[in-house]
């Protein structure tokens, strides 16, 4: 009895050492697969997503801007021509002065004046005789009506030729006929200028105010239309402007619209020929995105997109449309009124996949 119950007291014994081994074994396994990983898991918790850089677009149908290229000219400029024909006695400016209207520019030789009215009296002289010799005749019809006629003809050229050169003598002096800049003198003086050639004595330009010209596509014609506020500017200068003309035909080669804008320059910060930046302000007539060129990619499909994120940092193409565009960028349409747009870095991600959005503060929207 004494033995049997030794015998059963070590099995129970055993028994529990038995259970508590295997309590101990799984609390080790528990411990041991608890921190374990399997491969495939591991590699996705480990994975690094793309990085790429974005910007937030707010789409807008007022306050958009544009930007052009022109080139600056005088709102006024006027080649000087020869009213009379002499030898330039002086020359009374130089090459770049600024002048004031009535300022003489260069006159002519007064002797040139006297020689040319003497001669003109003489001419109107014998033509007088010639009328009343050619009138007996007629008178006394010794002559035909047509004689008479052409001999009345003869005097009143001679008178007005006369009259011409009187002027002429008093009015020897070229004068500037406004405010401005000469541009460049293209005589000498002791030179000969006839009348008759028409040649250029001068340039001068006015340019106190000034136009810019340009050339646009269609949809730039509608932004100059549309325009609430031009500036033109040049390094750190800048002036208002105002639309002064916008062709009605295209180039036929370049397609493009000629268009003008004016703007004041009383400080002559601005000089003709220079190239010059036009900044436009403008509404449209629906909501639209502005985007860098770096934005816009070619889908699978073969049309023109950008990369957006969406709020959970996934991936998707969207096609857009170009209404315009400029030096910097394009205006689209097709996007919903707010996206985070991948401007950089787009090349390296895929529709669906997850990325890292790094903002670019240098982006205009």
């Amino acid at each position: 009895m004494i033995g049997n119950t030794a015998a059963s007291s070590w099995l129970n014994r055993r028994f529990i050492i038995a259970v508590m081994a295997l309590i101990f074994c799984g609390i080790a396994a528990y411990l041991i697969f608890s921190n374990k990983v399997l491969p495939e898991a591991e590699g996705k918790e480990k994975e690094v997503l793309q990085e790429v850089y974005a910007m937030r677009s707010f789409a807008a149908n007022s306050g958009i801007r544009a930007r052009f290229s022109g080139i600056t000219k005088a709102y006024k400029s006027v080649n000087l021509r020869p009213e009379i024909s002499g030898i330039i006695k002086k020359i009374h400016v130089n090459d770049g002065d600024f002048i004031k209207q009535g300022d003489v520019i260069l006159e002519f030789d007064e002797t040139e004046s006297a020689t040319n009215i003497k001669k003109a009296q003489k001419d109107l002289d014998a033509s007088s005789l010639k009328l009343k010799s050619a009138k007996a005749l007629y008178d006394k019809g010794l002559s035909s009506q047509e004689s008479y006629l052409s001999a009345q003809s003869s005097y009143d050229k001679a008178k007005v030729e006369l009259l011409k050169a009187q002027t002429a003598g008093k009015e020897r002096n070229v004068k500037a006929p406004f405010d401005g800049y000469l541009e460049k003198i293209l005589v000498k003086e002791g030179e000969y200028i006839s009348e008759m050639l028409q040649s250029v004595l001068a340039t001068l330009n006015s340019i106190d105010t000034m136009l810019v010209s340009m050339h646009v596509s269609t949809s730039g014609i509608k932004v100059i239309e549309n325009a609430t506020d031009i500036t033109v500017a040049k390094d750190d200068v800048n002036a208002k402007a105002e639309r002064h003309f916008i062709s009605k035909s295209a180039d036929p080669t370049t397609r493009t619209f000629a268009v003008e804008v004016i703007f004041k320059n009383p400080a002559f910060n601005f000089k003709a020929g220079e190239p010059v930046k036009i900044d436009v302000i403008y509404s449209w007539d629906k909501p639209i995105h502005y985007i860098p060129k770096s934005a816009i990619i070619l889908s699978d499909s073969g049309d023109i997109a950008v990369k957006t994120v969406d709020t959970h940092s996934v991936v998707a193409s969207v096609k857009i449309d170009i209404k315009d565009e400029d030096e910097q960028g394009f205006w689209v349409s097709g996007l919903r009124d707010e996206e985070v747009i991948i401007i950089r870095g787009g090349a390296y991600v895929a529709d669906t996949n997850k990325v890292v959005v790094v903002y670019d503060s240098k982006t205009r929207n």
